[in-house]
């Protein structure tokens, strides 16, 4: 068995991270099938496909299929820490952010179901 200092792994991660980005890998986010007025959807890890709407959140690409794109505009992604927590997605009127300019500025918002998340 190996083992690795805290340091070490930061690197490692720092490294794996610097590698995938230089090869174009971002995050995929994609409608799901919902019946309810939620808005699901999944993320992975995947390459810019024709036709996607790429977004650049401080050098992570993020891409987005056409109806993808269509569905989440104005949404915002978020984080949560909390034991139920994970990605979400959320409206900018549920994630604070006024205007239109501002949410269109900030790329995406709304309710997101991570419990289908891929990452």
């Amino acid at each position: 068995m190996i083992s690795a200092s805290d340091k070490a792994v930061q690197k490692l991660q720092q490294e794996l991270l610097n590698t995938c980005f230089k090869q174009g890998i971002g995050f995929r986010i994609f409608a799901n099938a919902n019946k309810s007025s939620r808005a699901a959807f999944s993320m992975k890890l995947g390459r810019h496909q024709e036709g996607d709407t790429v977004i650049d959140l401080s050098g992570i690409k993020v891409f987005l299929d056409p109806s993808s794109a269509v569905k989440f505009m104005g949404y915002r992604i978020d984080y949560h820490d909390d034991p139920d927590g994970g990605f979400s997605l959320k409206t900018m009127q549920e994630a604070g952010i006024r205007g239109v300019e501002n949410a269109r500025a900030a790329g995406l918002g709304g309710k997101g179901d991570n419990r289908n998340r891929a990452c």
